[in-house]
């Protein structure tokens, strides 16, 4: 077989081009990505081809991917990526491929990459859910009345214990995070934004209800 890009990683994309499948749809013929919902859901109904963001994404995304190998600054990796996935040869799509794929700007990508790594580190994410659910829970209980004379609630000693607890579980979820995210901080801010205005929109929308 024809040495390519993707040799030796845990999703050989490129195999199925060189072995002359590459009119195959990618995402369907790999199990691996097939199992992830927002792939297999994916209709490229924003212009950008199925097959070349399928290996843009594992090109960056993957940890053992042959572009950090390469020792190359993420940027460069990135770019790199739009190049060999065929991203920059589609006819005038090079401006939208670089916004919405380069920089995130579509939340269907967005999602997609995140997805992608997510099903690579899964205990990292159950330990970061877990942890970002024991805060909530946490939180919910220091929000209880304080106990004064026959009130149903907590006293001030349990809630400065919650509160230190909540303190220490934010710094484990900091630790999972960098070690979830690594140098893929692009994801991190990324979904950070998403989180931001998806809360953004139910407050328009509860505001919208309160004034209708």
């Amino acid at each position: 077989m024809q040495e390519h890009n993707t040799k030796g990683m845990v999703v050989d994309i490129d195999r199925w081009v060189i072995d002359g499948h590459g009119k195959v749809d990618l995402i369907s013929a790999i199990p691996y990505l097939d199992s992830i919902p927002t792939w297999k859901a994916y209709n490229a109904l924003n212009k950008i081809p199925r097959n070349e963001l399928a290996r843009y994404i594992v090109y960056v995304y993957s940890w053992d991917s042959f572009l950090w190998k390469m020792q190359l600054p993420f940027s460069d990796a990135k770019e790199k990526a739009l190049e060999l996935s065929g991203l920059l040869a589609l006819e005038g799509l090079k401006d939208f491929v670089w916004e919405n794929v380069y920089w995130l700007s579509n939340e269907e990508v967005l999602v997609m990459a995140h997805d992608y790594l997510r099903i690579q580190n899964k205990d990292y994410w159950t330990e970061y859910i877990t942890l970002q659910h024991e805060i909530d829970e946490a939180t919910k209980h220091r929000l209880t009345p304080i106990d004064f004379e026959d009130k149903k609630g907590i006293s001030i000693k349990e809630k400065k214990i919650l509160r230190e607890d909540v303190q220490e579980m934010i710094k484990e979820k900091e630790i999972i995070e960098k070690k979830f995210y690594g140098q893929f901080v692009d994801l991190k801010d990324g979904m950070r934004k998403r989180m931001v205005t998806i809360e953004n929109r139910a407050m328009n929308v509860l505001d919208n209800v309160e004034t209708n």
